[in-house]
């Protein structure tokens, strides 16, 4: 009986422990959007803090829709004068206008899933709402 008891017990605790502990998935796009983030982000944008550009974190209740953020990203130039939150953001931030970025819809997901996830760790920023109101 014990024979069989071992084998059974690995398998439910390699197909239930994924469903009951899915983060190794979700840690695995956090490392990757940390990684896209310091390769393409970080320059001008800072996790909490306006620079350059808006703060990352909060960005996802600020703007109209997601297929907005994938737009902005792909060509934020031709948004500015199409779209009147680009042109809120382009006038706020002095006519800065962001790099034209070739990233996947999952890859932009990534470096904002790492943004909340860094916002998680700080009870400072998590759900303050000033990282949430959007450009006038």
């Amino acid at each position: 009986m014990r024979i069989f008891l071992v084998p059974i017990t690995i398998f439910l605790f390699i197909v239930l422990g994924s469903f009951i502990y899915p983060g190794s998935n979700s840690q695995k796009k956090i490392l990757t959007g940390k990684k896209l983030y310091e390769s393409n982000c970080r320059s001008c944008h800072k996790l909490f803090d306006a620079f350059v550009g808006e703060p990352l974190y909060g960005t996802l209740e600020r703007i109209p829709n997601k297929q907005w953020l994938y737009n902005y990203i792909s060509n934020s130039a031709r948004m500015v004068y199409t779209d009147p939150y680009a042109a809120c953001l382009s006038k706020k931030y002095n006519g800065t206008q962001m790099t034209m970025f070739r990233l996947t819809n999952a890859q932009i997901d990534a470096i904002y899933l790492y943004a909340y996830s860094e916002a998680k760790k700080r009870k400072d920023v998590w759900h303050n709402k000033k990282y949430f109101e959007p450009c006038k």
